[in-house]
């Protein structure tokens, strides 16, 4: 989309491009400024949507049209032919996003650029706003993105760092997520992120059934709700994206402000989302203006009505652990439909006072949108299903360092056995203890492979002894995959008794990881 002119901005009823007619076609001459992609070479052609005015065009925003403008004409058999009149002036050098090329494009230097007309003279803006709303959408999935990688990037950096001590059990190091305020900044991240995922989803959701329910009410409520929500999926997840990234700068500590750590990558990326493709003050002023006074807040009422039933459906659920975040829905409700019902009056009166609160108000209708999202989760009934196990792989690093956990921490897990990898080459046959399942305050430290040997053959001897076992581990040549494992349940793991002797090492890491929780070494990738 080729829309923005260097003296004017967003401000299309400033656009000065010109289209002149010239047989089939049109001659385009002007300059487009933030054309993201507008010059490489990751494709043999570049189609241009391009927005102008022809000569008869009326002024303002009802006189510009949209047209089409190869990088290369093509020819009659389909194939590439001369370069168009269309050339990159210069890349911008950005704050982030550095693998986008932002462009400069002069169109029409050497007589003109050939253009083609799409749809009728003088309505392109109604054809633009279509790709609009979809290129909002996809901008508020990208700042989920970029919110869930600052999340996961955070969460690594907070188990993998050591600093200060438990400040209930004090001890010996631990990492930082197990400081609170730490914790704290991480389930605030994640439960965000979670907000502006399920947001993104139900307008989706909402944009299928616009388009392919059979049922014409059905399509026109789910249109109207859709328009209502993609300001706010645009412009609130946006805005949250940038705070988030910014908590997960601060987890990071000062390495957070090197580059190295890669996470101030996430706050620069960040930062432009909340600006291109109509920046949070426009989103919130096509919510307000558009959408809710356009239609006197009869979307926004179905809205308000749809986040009442969840409400209302907390009332039924047993127990008094839904109670808090009930009444929090109901009030941010209430505040919702206020504003709503204020919207509407001061817009025939005021219009500048609500453009003044659009930004807010958009704030507002996310976080109420954030509430019902967490309503309904913890209202979901609980899954009675048993997950399925998935495999685990070990990387080649694993080989020679493992972790091998209390066998009474977590009963019903899973250990490898790596007595024979290393001179092998592979791994072992699954028996039944417990591996990187146990909670950290009961993980263990890397252990040689001569104590593993004896602590995986102390933990699994009884079901290591079958010739069934010793046949699978002969014939297996790589990593344990669900296509190797038997049909029928494994027998129940035989731990060994309490009273039972075990190796010194054990015992010593065994009271280390009581007192300090310690951390574990262990490294697993599951498929």
């Amino acid at each position: 989309m080729d829309r923005d002119h260097d003296q004017a901005g967003s401000d299309l009823a400033l656009l000065r491009a010109s289209a002149v007619p010239e047989g089939d076609h049109y001659r385009i001459r002007g300059q487009k400024i933030f054309i993201s992609f507008g010059e490489h070479d990751l494709a043999d052609n570049i189609i241009h949507l391009v927005l102008a005015r022809t000569p008869n065009a009326p002024a303002g925003v009802k006189g510009i049209s949209l047209f089409l403008v190869p990088k290369f004409l093509v020819d009659d058999d389909g194939g590439l032919g001369e370069r168009n009149d269309v050339s990159c002036v210069s890349i911008e050098h950005k704050l982030g996003i550095h693998a986008s090329p932002t462009a400069t494009l002069a169109f029409g230097d050497k007589g003109g650029a050939i253009g083609y007309l799409l749809g009728e003279e003088n309505r392109g803006l109604e054809s633009m706003f279509i790709m609009m709303n979809e290129a909002r959408f996809a901008v508020g999935m990208q700042g989920v993105a970029i919110a869930e990688r600052a999340y996961q990037r955070a969460l690594a950096w907070a188990k993998e760092r050591l600093q200060g001590k438990d400040a209930a059990n004090g001890g010996h190091v631990v990492p930082i997520i197990r400081h609170p305020d730490v914790r704290r900044m991480l389930m605030s991240m994640k439960s965000r992120t979670e907000a502006m995922r399920a947001l993104a989803y139900v307008v989706a959701g909402l944009l299928d059934t616009a388009r392919r329910h059979p049922d014409a009410l059905a399509r026109a409520r789910a249109q109207a709700l859709a328009e209502l929500l993609i300001p706010v999926v645009k412009g609130w997840s946006t805005e949250s994206a940038i705070d988030i990234a910014s908590i997960g700068l601060q987890i990071h500590g000062g390495m957070g402000y090197v580059e190295e750590t890669g996470a101030a990558q996430h706050l620069r990326d960040a930062r432009i989302t909340t600006i291109y493709e109509g920046t949070t003050g426009i989103q919130a002023i096509d919510l307000v203006g558009r959408k809710i006074l356009r239609d006197d807040g009869q979307a926004a009422r179905t809205l308000i009505a749809d986040i009442e039933g969840v409400a209302d459906g907390l009332d039924h659920a047993p127990g008094d652990d839904l109670a808090a975040i009930k009444t929090r829905l109901r009030g941010g409700v209430a505040a919702l439909s206020a504003a709503v019902d204020w919207i509407r009056t001061a817009g025939r009166n005021d219009i500048n006072a609500v453009l003044c609160g659009a930004t807010p108000f958009l704030q507002l209708l996310g976080s109420v949108g954030r509430m019902a999202n967490g309503a309904c989760r913890a209202h979901r009934p609980q899954q009675t299903r048993r997950r399925r196990k998935r495999p685990l792989v070990l990387s080649r690093q694993d080989r020679d360092r493992t972790v091998l956990c209390r066998p009474c921490a977590v009963p019903g897990g899973r250990i490898i056995r790596h007595d024979d990898a290393r001179r092998r080459g592979r791994h072992g046959t699954v028996g039944r203890a417990i591996l990187a399942r146990a909670p950290i305050a009961s993980r263990g430290r890397s252990v040689d492979w001569h104590d593993q040997r004896l602590l995986a053959r102390d933990a699994t001897t009884d079901a290591m002894s079958s010739a069934k076992h010793r046949r699978r581990q002969a014939d297996m040549s790589g990593p344990l995959t669900r296509a190797s494992r038997p049909s029928r349940a494994r027998p129940a793991p035989i731990w060994p008794a309490p009273s039972a002797r075990r190796p010194r090492t054990h015992q010593a890491w065994s009271a280390q990881a009581r007192h300090s929780g310690c951390r574990t070494a262990f490294s697993a990738r599951r498929m």
